[in-house]
């Protein structure tokens, strides 16, 4: 896994807290994305 971007500080209304979060990417061999699998099921 590789941190991609810069993280990001917001404020969830909902639940009145603050939230913080990054995306992360991987490169998979051979693997073609599905929208409908979980990116830990990956390997």
């Amino acid at each position: 896994w590789i941190l991609y971007g810069p993280p990001h500080y917001v404020f969830d209304a909902a639940e009145g807290k603050m939230r913080c979060g990054q995306a992360v990417t991987k490169e998979v061999a051979d693997q073609p994305y599905d929208p409908d699998k979980k990116l830990v099921d990956y390997e």
